[in-house]
């Protein structure tokens, strides 16, 4: 599964560099620091990969646990590709925050409108009630 998400990851920045050219590393442009983030955690997953590859076929174990613990920690750069995500989320959480604001009036509004259907039940039971009361008609 590290292959695959090596391979995809190692994919979608080719072809960010591919499709960007030289804008892909200029420092003007507004996702530049998340370029150069997602170049860096590529490039520390390959390393991670390459040494451990080497680390097994060459069965060595203590000699290189240092290198390998800052790979290790590398690998948890790679958890926050998950906050760039987040960016895309930036409408719905207008929306969110937009209907818990209103939920205020909402609840207002619904005690405006339950008073109102409570005053016509109240007036149309005491209507009905006097119209039954008449000696003429037999409800």
């Amino acid at each position: 599964i590290r292959y695959l998400f090596l391979g995809a990851f190692f994919l979608e920045v080719s072809l960010r560099i591919a499709a960007g050219g030289s804008k892909f590393f200029y420092s003007g442009s507004h996702d530049f620091s998340w370029n150069m983030f997602d170049l860096t955690v590529v490039i520390f997953m390959l390393i991670e990969t390459i040494i451990e590859n080497i680390m097994v076929a060459g069965n060595q174990t203590l000699s290189a646990l240092s290198l390998l613990r800052v790979a290790r920690i590398c690998r948890v750069a790679r958890a926050f590709r998950v906050f760039r995500m987040l960016r895309c989320f930036r409408e719905f959480r207008l929306m969110i925050l937009s209907m818990v604001a209103s939920a205020k009036s909402l609840g207002w509004i619904l005690l405006v409108l339950l008073s109102m259907f409570y005053l016509f039940g109240v007036v149309l039971t005491q209507g009905v009630a006097d119209y039954c009361s008449d000696q003429d008609h037999k409800c």
